[in-house]
């Protein structure tokens, strides 16, 4: 759901964008501002995406709103409409940033082949943000879900496929942000931990290689013996 507010002093202009957005049911939560300074409130209080001004209004004209709107917000989209094809009008709103220009009276089908391309261009900033976070805290829930389930049966896959992102970017992420690979990095998070166990408790080996993801005994010592140099029982003989 993406926030609008319309501003402009005539109501049955407001009405009427209204309508236009309305009638095809777009996943859009509308508001409305009367002059610039109502609308520079709304813009406070509330998360607007999509901005559709009138250039001219009371109080602040819409050239003004957007200069006071991009000092904290560069990435709301704004269109300005305006019933003048003036050069002078436009040279200003590309200055300020403005998104895109409306011409009154408004053509129907231009005005909405410039919304949609305002939701797509919000769906693909929204999906780049999205991917980002993943990115950003991809490694340290490996790390978490790693301390959380080594001695369950997971690997890379089961890994990427609860962080949101594919096995080999993971990987690719991980290996670049730890410089190891996520299969290496479990394998010897799990074989510290059979160590930690192998020295401070009784257990046999086979229930140690169980309990830290390793259910076949035969393949666990050979991996322990692999990762340490020694043998499991070994080093539970030689206290080290």
């Amino acid at each position: 759901m993406w926030n609008v507010l319309i501003a402009d002093d005539e109501p049955v202009e407001r009405r009427g964008l209204e309508t236009l957005l309305r009638r095809r049911n777009l996943p859009v939560q509308i508001f409305q501002a009367s002059n610039g300074e109502e609308a520079l409130e709304i813009v406070r209080s509330q998360k607007i995406d999509l901005l559709i001004s009138d250039v001219k209004m009371p109080k602040l004209n819409g050239l003004e709103l957007t200069e006071r709107i991009r000092q904290t917000d560069e990435n709301m989209i704004i269109l300005i409409q305006s019933a003048y094809d003036d050069f002078e009008y436009m040279r200003r709103a590309i200055r300020m940033r403005v998104d895109d220009y409306i011409l009154k009276p408004v053509v129907i089908a231009e005005f909405d082949s410039m919304i949609d391309s305002a939701l797509r261009t919000l769906a693909q900033r929204k999906g780049a943000l999205s991917a980002a976070a993943r990115e950003n805290g991809a490694v340290e829930e490996v790390y978490r879900l790693v301390a959380a389930h080594y001695g369950e049966n997971i690997g890379l896959e089961w890994l990427a496929e609860r962080v949101g992102l594919s096995p080999n970017y993971l990987s690719s992420l991980f290996k670049s942000e730890s410089g190891q690979g996520v299969t290496q990095y479990l394998s010897a998070y799990r074989m510290e931990k059979a160590k930690q166990l192998l020295l401070q408790t009784n257990l046999r080996i086979a229930d140690i290689g169980k309990s830290v993801g390793y259910p076949n005994t035969s393949y666990f010592c050979q991996q322990f013996k692999r990762f340490f140099g020694v043998t499991a029982n070994s080093m539970r003989e030689n206290g080290e």
